[in-house]
């Protein structure tokens, strides 16, 4: 399970960047019809999510859970894998050290823990 959703977000950064953002400002520079579209296609990740679950663990109704669990985890996630130019330079003047983690190894991480594994 773990292996398969993270290599799921993995292939999907422009969905991360996304969620990164600030709601509240993605809404007031958005139409409400791009919003809704936005929220349609959220909303199928989070039936997709239900799905996976279920044919991973079948006798477990831990899905609702995971997901109010694992789903406020992927609003943060874009910002631990990827940096600018601009923010590594800026890190680098201060003298920050840090690990940019893939977004697969980060997220199958996560899961597991949220497992118990």
């Amino acid at each position: 399970f773990a292996d398969v959703v993270a290599a799921s977000l993995a292939e999907r950064p422009f969905m991360l960047k996304l969620l990164a953002m600030n709601m509240y400002d993605m809404e007031d520079s958005s139409r409400q019809e791009r919003l809704v579209e936005f929220k349609r296609a959220y909303a199928r990740t989070l039936d997709n999510m239900r799905a996976c679950y279920a044919a991973f663990f079948p006798a477990d109704d831990g899905a609702e859970s995971f997901i109010l669990s694992f789903y406020p985890f992927l609003f943060g996630i874009y910002p631990y894998t990827s940096v600018t130019e601009k923010q590594r330079s800026a890190m680098d003047a201060v003298g920050m050290t840090y690990a940019l983690p893939s977004v697969y190894e980060l997220a199958r991480e996560t899961i597991l823990k949220l497992l118990g594994k």
